[in-house]
C-alpha cells in the first residue's frame, strides 16, 4: 500500500465523488455516517499495518451544510483516532474563529 511506498500520511475526505476543488460554490459531502466509515476504514487499516502513518481527516462541511456540522464532524473524526482534523474553507474571520473555538484537541 501506500505506507510501504513510503507514504508518511494520507487525507481522507468527506465529499462525494467526483471530488471537486474545496474553494467551488457547489460541492456535496457525504452523510455523517458514511464520513465516519470512511475515517474509521481508514484509522483500523492504520492500526493494523502502518501505526506511524498520519491520518488527516478533511471536511467539506462547512460550505456544504455549515460550520457546525463541519466542527461536529472535525471533532468526531479526532475523536475515533484521525491524528489532523482539516476544516475546509471557513468563509469568514467569524467562521475561523468558531473552528478554532469549537474543535476540541
Amino acid at each position: 500500500g501506500l505506507h510501504s511506498a513510503g507514504a508518511a500520511g494520507i487525507m481522507i475526505e468527506d465529499q462525494i465523488s467526483p471530488k471537486r476543488c474545496g474553494h467551488t460554490r457547489v460541492k456535496g459531502v457525504v452523510s455523517y455516517d458514511e464520513a465516519m466509515m470512511r475515517m474509521q476504514a481508514a484509522i483500523d487499516a492504520r492500526d493494523t499495518h502502518a501505526s506511524d502513518l498520519v491520518i488527516v481527516a478533511r471536511t467539506d462541511a462547512a460550505k456544504a451544510i455549515g460550520i457546525d456540522e463541519a466542527i461536529k464532524r472535525a471533532n468526531e473524526f479526532h475523536k475515533i483516532g484521525a491524528d489532523v482534523s482539516f476544516v475546509e474553507a471557513p468563509d469568514s474571520v467569524e467562521a475561523m474563529q468558531r473552528v478554532c473555538d469549537g474543535i476540541e484537541g
